[in-house]
């Protein structure tokens, strides 16, 4: 094929192209790797751990940048396929988080240090916090 200037100026593209999205899927890699298998910096209890009042909590949410709003939606606690979630006793009966509450539920986040669930859109983006409870304010552990 011969080339023209065309060909060259796409060519020059796509390769300026995939330097960029190599570079970017580095960057992207690098800050969403997680920290920790146990509730380390992605552990969503990290900002919110059910002792914030709706005006602790709306404060502390407003302040966040975007970059720190985008880590708490993308950076969660995802437990291994054979992770032992904690098991309370309730209604003589042993009961626990399992993983096939995040199937269809993709906005449910797991906190370990809490043995707890919130939905994390909710939490970040409320219009008002001082009506919400379990799964915004304080986690949901009422396991079925």
């Amino acid at each position: 094929m011969q080339e023209t200037p065309h060909t060259i100026s796409a060519s020059r593209q796509a390769s300026s192209a995939s330097q960029v999205c190599s570079a970017s899927g580095r960057a992207a890699t690098d800050i969403l790797q997680l920290t920790s298998a146990q509730g380390g910096s992605e552990d969503i209890s990290r900002y919110i751990d059910g002792t914030k009042t709706p005006e602790q909590l709306n404060r502390l949410i407003n302040a966040m940048d975007r970059r720190t709003k985008y880590q708490v939606l993308t950076r969660h606690f995802v437990p291994s396929f054979d992770y032992k979630f904690p098991e309370t006793y309730d209604n003589s009966c042993h009961r626990s988080f399992r993983m096939e509450y995040t199937r269809n539920r993709p906005w449910l986040n797991y906190s370990p240090r809490l043995d707890g669930a919130f939905c994390v859109p909710c939490e970040l983006f409320a219009a008002d916090r001082s009506n919400k409870g379990a799964l915004v304010t304080i986690p949901f552990n009422k396991w079925a």
